[in-house]
């Protein structure tokens, strides 16, 4: 944490640097459509619940037989 005002503004200039790159980026991979858009997951409406022990078997092993669920 930076306490003089001149070095608190650099940083500043710099994040907003950044984030000003990062927004030109963007917009330009979608107007060439090269930009990947993350996949949609829908939010459960109601939460399941474990019903069985052997949900994280083999979770913490070698042997990781079991996929994670995708809102994991």
């Amino acid at each position: 944490m930076a306490t003089r005002s001149d070095v608190t503004s650099f940083h500043k200039r710099v994040l907003n640097a950044g984030v000003t790159l990062q927004d030109l980026t963007r917009d330009l991979m979608l107007k060439q459509e090269n930009y990947v858009k993350p996949p949609y997951i829908e939010t459960p409406e109601k939460a399941e619940y474990v019903k069985k022990q052997h949900f994280l078997a083999g979770f913490f092993g070698h042997d990781r037989h079991n996929p994670q669920t995708a809102i994991n």
